[in-house]
């Protein structure tokens, strides 16, 4: 987990990278992402592609809660139903994944220790990149048309899994680089290591600390998009380029370390 001297390396030999990737040493950009690290986790599964509008509508339909502010009442854009749902805060990646998991639980599809929640950071970038620890879901060589960025000149979002076949990630996890940025449990912290926590308790769920964001967007440059960086932003932000998906797992353990 975190970029190490070597992968900040990996990134100078890109081609037409030197100079950004050099500005950004200097200026202690990769500092959140230090030091790099091993991280054992859980058995979990991560959802394949970020939540879409169609499957957001339903939870704002059954709810009555608050809709994009994009859409026109409870109704998306029809051709954006399976594009990313943006506009979200992290309060509303929350209240989706609770109401989602009482929807599976009352049809008997999660067993009693099993919950739908948000992705921790560690499951987020351990599914992004792998266990090699790659630069992109792809691997480590930077390459234009495998994901939703800036460089692709599309300016808006792109229906979830347009790139799977070009971009996945090494467990077949589609735009985990770039489309939108996703709302991790975690709340920030400046560096490593992450403590190891229940992050779907009460206690841990409450206050306005900023939470983690992954994965960069179509309105950032594709350093954003490496797999292992953060960004991080209030909980009842909400903008046309971030958005989140569901993880399915155990509650994580307090492991005291």
């Amino acid at each position: 987990m975190g970029t190490s001297e070597e992968d900040i390396e990996r990134l100078l030999a890109q081609p037409n990278e030197a100079k950004s990737v050099t500005d950004w040493k200097q200026n202690g950009r990769f500092k959140s992402e230090q030091p790099s690290y091993e991280v054992t986790l859980e058995a979990y599964t991560i959802g394949k592609y970020p939540v879409t509008n169609a499957e957001y509508q339903a939870f704002v339909r059954a709810t009555e809660h608050r809709a994009p502010n994009h859409w026109s009442g409870d109704d998306f854009p029809v051709e954006l139903a399976w594009h990313p749902v943006v506009n979200v805060s992290w309060h509303d990646a929350v209240a989706y994944c609770r109401w989602l998991d009482n929807e599976l639980r009352g049809l008997g599809r999660l067993r009693d220790n099993e919950c739908i929640r948000l992705p921790t950071e560690a499951e987020w970038e351990k599914a992004a990149r792998g266990t090699d620890g790659r630069l992109w879901p792809w691997g480590n060589l930077w390459k234009k048309g495998k994901c939703n960025t800036k460089e692709s000149r599309i300016g808006a979002t792109t229906p979830a899994g347009k790139y799977l076949l070009e971009g996945h990630s090494p467990f077949g996890v589609a735009d985990m680089a770039g489309n939108v940025f996703e709302w991790r449990s975690t709340r920030w912290q400046q560096t490593y290591p992450l403590p190891q926590l229940d992050e779907w308790q009460e206690a841990y769920l409450e206050g306005d600390e900023l939470r983690v964001l992954r994965g960069g967007s179509w309105n950032d440059a594709r350093a954003k998009a490496r797999a292992a960086y953060r960004d991080a932003d209030y909980p009842v932000s909400g903008n046309g380029f971030i958005g989140f998906r569901c993880c399915l797992a155990p509650s994580v353990r307090d492991t005291g370390s």
